[in-house]
């Protein structure tokens, strides 16, 4: 055992209000026409069109479409004049239908089309990584007076919208992109979150200084860890600089589906848990209807919270750039399969972000080697069976195996009573109620202080790490006050929680999924506090057992299949997204580990796919290009040959494999 480190608790300031419990970032409210965000008004929810916006009776159909399902707030593009001329029409018409949700016009590149939006919108959106700069991908070092000239250019170019803006009383989103920072705040804050939260507080400054204050802010990624990292970051400056604006939040090109819903889930779900966030955007490569009840699941999921029983308040700490908690490893108590198996190999748990291009696998042999948990090995995925229970893998062939199967464990009740004693001790299943209890208080106390009365007490001996599994209805709080009691009493016990078989929230949501559960295992995954994920039944082909492959992979710590980061629909997109995506994807679903980008246009194009090995963008009505990472390797595919030529591109750089 070491002693605890109290570096991590002193040096790090906090980044959300309450750890333990949920408090909402206090913000001044931006009112959008009549609907208020941010103070003590409700979580909106918001999508945006897939539609031409000059198609102006498609428009109001959609719009129709959102008001249905519950959106509060709607967004256009507007990336050429045509769009801008449909506005007032789109206006008349909305009047006609009896629409009332007010509207978003969506710029990039063109500052001209910004000012011009302004009358006949509510709010504007403004990308500060495209709306004066060209990303040109060049290496440059900016001297201290050059970056200046950089800013004052910045800054005159967004004179004329301040100025639109205060005298038709709009508000405006500063929306940062991971993908697309300009080369100014890349050479000098690099690609990082801390490079987003730059590149959004130096417009922020600007409107500030001129006295427009009607801001929110976005700091979207389609990574649900930098997102994270970056808005509890982007808090962090504005506090410290006295700014109180309202954010946005939302993972971009996320996909669709089931992974697309539990990415989400996991980025914004994390964040409304920590405080943060008071308008969501669940962005799906779907209808845009089908965005509202993934966003709608999400917001009212932080009604129990409050209801909910607050933990007393404690140390707690979590990295500001992801650090794994430190624990020593435990052999995991499982069964051992009973046939040979392909195991998945996993993502280097140290760097979350970044997915090899191709992760083979590995053969099991009979005899299984130990399931470690913790001690630096990757987080674990362990099932619950009964003892006898033998996993019998040639009847799942389309579906990957757990790490083990955990034989029945000793509660914290049975450990405490002393009925069990030596190894029996070393993995332990609490309820997240007992966190505060007295028997894990006697088992902490036991590990503090082996060969003591309080050890023989516990039912443990020989000062032997414990994995300590959660379960329980709500994860997220109790976990991060275990966390703070192990570190008080210098314990680095491996750690890891059990998936419910359902949700907390009200409703299944779509598909069932319980996404409430994904936004607390995602959070924890960003804190770097998890050893394992174990699944509440020993059936790999079980809905939850799926669901925790999904979040597994979605949240960074494993990869089981290939990755698409594909955005979601508008008026730029040069392509039917929902159909090529379904091609690439019945080509490709197989490429364990390999993440390809399916992007409609050049604005969603090499920056926003940063994440990406291969890249499908569209260049030209029919016309595709194709890329490696950021490179554009083939332009102007015809689009009926693109998918197949993307496949030609996989196999030259070594990625592909066939299907088994």
């Amino acid at each position: 055992m070491k002693p605890a480190s109290s570096s991590r608790e002193s040096s790090l300031p906090e980044y959300f209000p309450a750890p333990l419990a949920y408090r909402r970032r206090p913000t001044r409210v931006v009112m959008v026409g009549d609907v208020g965000i941010g103070g003590d008004q409700p979580i909106r929810v918001q999508s945006m069109l897939t539609c031409n916006t000059w198609d102006v009776p498609r428009v109001i159909e959609e719009m129709g479409e959102l008001a249905g399902a519950g959106c509060e707030i709607v967004r256009l593009t507007v990336p050429a004049r045509r769009d801008l001329e449909a506005l007032p029409e789109i206006r008349a018409a909305m009047a006609a239908e009896g629409l009332t949700a007010p509207l978003v016009a969506d710029i990039h590149f063109n500052p001209r089309l910004a000012v011009g939006a302004a009358p006949h919108v509510e709010k504007v959106r403004i990308n500060p990584g495209n709306y004066v700069d060209r990303k040109r991908f060049e290496v440059r070092d900016y001297s201290d007076a050059q970056y200046a000239g950089e800013l004052a250019r910045v800054e005159d170019a967004l004179l004329p919208l301040i100025e639109a803006l205060k005298r038709h009383g709009r508000s405006l989103r500063v929306g940062v992109n991971h993908g697309s920072l300009s080369d100014r705040v890349l050479n000098r804050h690099g690609d990082t979150p801390r490079g987003m939260v730059e590149c959004a507080m130096e417009y922020l400054r600007i409107l500030a200084r001129h006295g427009f204050h009607e801001n929110v802010v976005s700091m979207k990624s389609s990574n649900p860890l930098v997102a994270i990292r970056a808005y509890r970051l982007l808090a962090m400056a504005m506090d410290a600089e006295g700014m109180d604006y309202p954010l946005h939040l939302g993972v971009t090109e996320a996909g669709d589906g089931a992974e697309g819903r539990v990415k989400s889930a996991i980025g914004i779900g994390a964040l409304l848990r920590d405080g943060l966030g008071d308008t969501v955007r669940v962005s799906l490569t779907e209808p845009a209807a089908k965005e509202i009840p993934a966003a709608r699941q999400l917001v009212r999921a932080l009604g129990a919270l409050r209801e909910g029983q607050h933990l007393p308040e404690g140390v707690f700490h979590a990295p500001l750039e992801f650090r794994r908690r430190s624990s020593l490893p435990v052999e995991a108590p499982t069964v051992s399969p009973s046939v040979s198996s392909s195991v998945p190999s996993p993502v280097p748990s140290s760097v979350p972000s970044s997915v090899p291009s191709s992760v083979p696998s590995s053969v099991a042999e009979e005899k299984s080697p130990p399931v470690m948990v913790g001690g630096g090995h990757p987080v674990a995925f362990l099932a619950r069976g009964p003892e006898k229970f033998r996993l019998k893998l040639e009847a799942h062939e389309h579906t990957e195996p757990f790490d083990g199967v955990l034989r029945e464990l000793p509660t914290l009740e049975q450990l405490s009573d002393g009925r069990l004693s030596g190894g029996q001790g070393d993995a332990v299943l609490l309820e997240a109620s007992e966190v505060d209890g007295p028997a894990l208080r006697r088992l902490i106390s036991a590990g503090t202080s082996a060969g003591t009365s309080a050890e023989t007490s516990a039912g443990v001996s020989g000062g032997r790490p414990r994995l300590l599994i959660l379960r329980g209805g709500r994860l997220l709080y109790p976990l991060r006050r275990l966390v703070g009691l192990l570190e008080t009493a210098g314990l680095e016990w491996p750690l890891g929680v059990m998936v419910p078989e359902h949700g907390n929230g009200a409703e299944g949501g779509e598909a069932g999924l319980p996404l409430d559960i994904a936004a607390e295992v995602g959070s924890l995954a960003a804190d770097g506090l998890l050893d394992a994920i174990v699944c509440p039944v020993a059936e790999p082909d079980a809905p939850v057992a799926r669901f925790c492959r999904i979040l597994l992979q979605g949240a960074r710590l494993r990869a089981y299949r290939t990755e698409y980061i594909s955005c979601p629909s508008c008026g730029r997109t040069l392509f039917d997204l929902e159909e090529i995506t379904a091609r690439i994807k019945a080509r490709t679903a197989h490429l364990k580990g390999v993440r390809i980008g399916i992007m409609g246009c050049i604005v969603n194009g090499p920056g926003e796919m940063a994440d990406a090995d291969f890249g499908y963008v569209g260049g030209a009505p029919g016309r595709i290009n194709l890329y490696k990472g950021q490179d554009c390797v083939e332009r102007g595919i015809p689009a009926g040959q693109a998918v197949e030529r993307l496949v030609e591109l996989i196999k030259q750089h070594g990625a592909w494999v066939e299907a088994g």
